[in-house]
Formats: C-alpha cells, structure tokens, sequence
C-alpha cells in the first residue's frame, strides 16, 4: 500500500506542478510505467485470496501456479512498454540542476 500510496503522490505532484508551470516539474513518462499499477493491484489481489495471511481462496500450489503466470507476464510487459533510449537521454538533459545556496 505504501508503493501505491507513494505512486499516487508523485503522480499528483507531477500533475500539480506542470498545471502551476513550475520549472522543477517532474516529467513522468505514464505509458512506460502502466505495468506498474497492474502488478501492485495484481500482487495484491493474489496475496488476498491466498492462503498466506489472506482469505484461502488460493490453496497452496494454486497460489504459486497464479504467480508463476502472472509474473513472467509482467516480466515481459515491462521492458515492452519502457521508454526508448533516446527518450530517456532527452529527459536527463533536460534536468535542470536546481542551485542550493552554501551555508
């Protein structure tokens, strides 16, 4: 939850900072990182209705089978869905190295 949780206010203050024009505003490239939600919330779901903690829906060996499905689907989904190389070179220049004052 708190990854979630975490996700949900860099998303808020990226959305807040770009609306405001701020120039340390963090660009966040939402379609390389839509596998993320889907693996939280799935991870979740999974551990809910296991046996481990959760409601037992899932006995043992039904679990890992779950998870041996789901994981290398997101796996795969992941690196599929990243940002190309040179999109990723452009974000970095554009960085701004913000100047602190020196006590």
């Amino acid at each position: 939850m708190a990854i979630v949780f975490g996700y949900v206010l860099l998303g808020g203050y990226a959305w807040y900072a770009t609306r405001k024009g701020l120039p340390d505003a963090p660009r966040l490239d939402w379609k390389a990182a839509r596998w993320l939600p889907v693996h939280l919330l799935g991870l979740g779901v999974i551990s809910w209705q296991g046996g481990f903690g959760g409601r037992g829906h899932l006995a043992l060996g039904w679990d890992i089978l779950v998870i041996a499905v789901f994981s290398p689907a997101i796996y795969y989904w992941a690196p599929a869905s990243a940002s190309l190389a040179g999109e990723i070179e452009r974000s970095i220049e554009e960085l701004a190295v913000a100047e602190v004052p020196v006590h």
